[in-house]
């Protein structure tokens, strides 16, 4: 837990100094921006989840990426993720960021469950927010990278498809995981010998398959948290199923240092325009 707050901390960070958009030489160049705060997508369990929607103020008709945050499953919110939600939209994205029910309150899939309403909420409300349906995006880092891919690689039956992933620091396979390891039994209800099912489902790279998206991965090689081959072995089972898939190595970087990485996040927007 002491390592989630962690992450929090420097997320908070990050997010209070990185901007620019502030200064007078960027409200010259940049767009203006409608953010619409606190929209409520999904009610349950008497838990109202909110999303903070970003887009260009214009009415042009333009594709939309969900963003996911990190935190473990267990901590975190959607402004983590503020600055790439300005990033993007600027881009010429309307950028979707999200909340999910946290663990462990709520095990696993309501995450998934969440994210996948997300998806289904932003068709809904495409005509007012002029959003182009067949255009939709997912970005995560760490645990919301993780999200991400699955929901992308193990789609549900009525989720709108998903054209393209950036997923940074994910962790995409817990099925060899110790079976007495507990280290995730306050998200997945237990260990691997305790919820082997459990375990499965919630591991991206089992479901790689022809069907998916193109995806683009980042993750650092000094990464302590997740380590790097967690996320390379779905790269490239994506890519033994021939499907599109990038994977930038941020070399000299741990987990923290390489969500705030410069580079990283000029090619995932770089990646989402050449694929929405």
């Amino acid at each position: 837990m002491a390592r989630l707050v962690a992450i929090v901390f420097v997320f908070a960070i990050y997010f209070l100094f990185s901007s620019n958009a502030g200064t007078p030489q960027a409200a010259a160049a940049e767009p203006k921006l409608d953010i619409q705060r606190n929209l409520v997508f999904h009610e349950v369990e008497v838990e109202k989840l909110q999303a903070d929607l970003y887009r260009i103020a214009d009415d042009e008709l333009r594709p939309v990426v969900v963003l996911i945050h990190g935190g473990g499953w267990a901590t975190g919110d959607k402004w983590n993720m503020a600055d790439h939600a300005r990033e993007l939209a600027r881009a010429g994205f309307v950028v979707f960021n999200i909340n999910y029910r946290l663990a462990p309150k709520h095990l696993f899939p309501a995450q998934v469950d969440d994210c996948r309403v997300a998806l289904k909420w932003i068709v809904e409300k495409s005509t007012q927010y002029h959003i182009d349906t067949n255009r939709i995006g997912v970005y995560g880092y760490s645990a919301g990278a993780h999200l991400a891919a699955l929901i992308a690689c193990n789609p549900a039956q009525d989720q709108p498809k998903i054209k393209a992933v950036v997923a940074g620091g994910a962790p995409c396979d817990f099925s060899e995981l110790g079976l007495k390891n507990r280290t995730l039994a306050y998200w997945l209800g237990g260990s691997r010998a305790e919820k082997p099912e459990v375990y499965k489902a919630a591991s991206p790279r089992l479901f790689a398959s022809p069907e998916d998206p193109p995806f683009f991965f980042f993750h650092g090689d000094e990464d302590g948290l997740v380590p790097l081959d967690n996320s390379r072995c779905l790269h490239d089972e994506l890519q033994k199923c021939g499907i599109t898939s990038e994977f930038m190595q941020v070399n000299g970087q741990g987990h923290l240092m390489t969500f705030l990485n410069r580079e990283a996040r000029t090619k995932a927007v770089e990646f989402l325009k050449k694929h929405l």
